[in-house]
């Protein structure tokens, strides 16, 4: 089996906006191999996932998750409960996370970049 290895690095502190029982939603900086991206992150039981990353202008600007393999990536962290990104998590600390490269190939998402 194949593997794609992303690293991913905390570039701000992140700040949890909402934390309640059905909703979660979350601030930070990351860079997923070596693109940056601020973002925020909800998880809603009701109304699912949504991500809004910074636009050019500054603007937070919503996004479609499952086009882009490094905002599927994000997604994951925060669904997944990654252990190694949360608030503890210092500023400027690496870690690796190992995906199935036929996954992501068979789904259409995987881009040249990763």
């Amino acid at each position: 089996m194949d593997y794609i290895e992303v690293k991913i690095t905390k570039l701000i502190q992140l700040t949890i906006l909402e934390d309640g029982e059905s909703r979660f939603v979350c601030f930070s900086k990351l860079k997923v191999n070596d693109v940056e991206i601020e973002f925020e992150f909800t998880e809603d039981e009701w109304d699912g996932n949504k991500l809004k990353v910074k636009n050019k202008k500054g603007l937070l600007e919503e996004i479609e998750i499952s086009d882009n393999f490094n905002y599927n990536v994000i997604e994951f962290i925060f669904t997944q409960n990654v252990p190694k990104y949360n608030v503890s998590t210092k500023i400027n600390e690496s870690f690796l996370l190992k995906f199935d490269k036929t996954y992501w190939e068979e789904e259409g998402i995987l881009e040249e970049s990763y």
